[in-house]
This record gives structure tokens, sequence and C-alpha cells, in this order.
């Protein structure tokens, strides 16, 4: 069995956004793509699909 787990983040800015309402000064927002990252897995020994396929033959 196999589990992982991770964090990922961005050194730059992904999207920027500039908004103005009206008369009002414009503001900047920006966005980075920051998380977390997890994977759960296993291995099967080939010989497992062997005598599977021979069973059925």
């Amino acid at each position: 069995m196999n589990f992982e787990f991770g964090t990922f983040f961005s050194l730059n800015t992904n999207r920027e956004y500039q908004v103005q309402f009206g008369d009002t000064p414009s503001r900047q927002f920006d966005r980075r793509w920051e998380g977390i990252t997890w994977s759960i897995g296993g291995i099967l020994p080939l010989n497992v699909f062997e005598k599977k396929l021979k069973g059925k033959a």
C-alpha cells in the first residue's frame, strides 16, 4: 500500500484582476494556486493477473 501527501505552491501570481466601480479608484486582486495533494495506491504482482487470464481461457 502506498500513501502520498504533499503540498504545492506557486512562486508567481496565476491570475490578476483589476476592478473599478463607478468613480472609485480601481482595485487590483491577484490569485495564486496553493493547496495540498494526496493519493493512495497499491501494487498487485503480475502473477495475479496471469492466474485470472489462464483460468478464463
